[in-house]
């Protein structure tokens, strides 16, 4: 049996926000009902009091079910993402799967609980070091 894939390119474009917890759930969600909006003056007063604890400055401050989190942006270079659904189907050489585009992401924020995330110790603050690699690799 044999996979044949097509790709469709994406139209729009988003932010990946990376959230640490497990979801339970995949169906749809009300993210406004969820999640309070991202203010300005709220990320500048949470950088003073960072600054005050000699911390890293953030880039992002969200309330999701009522717990503050922090965003610290990864940098992916000049790459971007793709956020694929898949949809299989039986052919007659076998099964067939065909990816189709939801949106793409030239953006991503890791966020934390209450603090600023760990980007050197983490598998998405090391997106950057891992794209130079592919690009010595595969360049």
């Amino acid at each position: 049996m044999s996979e044949a894939s097509i790709i469709t390119i994406p139209s729009e474009t988003f932010t990946c926000n990376i959230v640490p917890c497990q979801i339970q759930y995949t169906g749809e969600a009300d993210h406004a009902l969820l999640t309070t909006s991202r203010e300005e003056s709220r990320i500048t007063a949470e950088n003073e009091t960072l600054n005050k604890a000699g911390t890293a400055s953030i880039d992002d401050v969200v309330y999701l079910r009522g717990r503050k989190l922090l965003g610290k942006r990864v940098d992916m270079g000049s790459y971007e993402g793709h956020i694929l659904q898949r949809e299989e189907t039986l052919a007659e050489e076998g099964l067939s799967s065909r990816y189709t585009s939801v949106g793409r992401f030239d953006r991503m924020v890791l966020f934390a609980h209450e603090q600023v995330p760990d980007l050197l110790n983490c598998q998405w603050g090391n997106l950057a070091e891992m794209a130079q690699a592919a690009d010595i690799i595969h360049g």
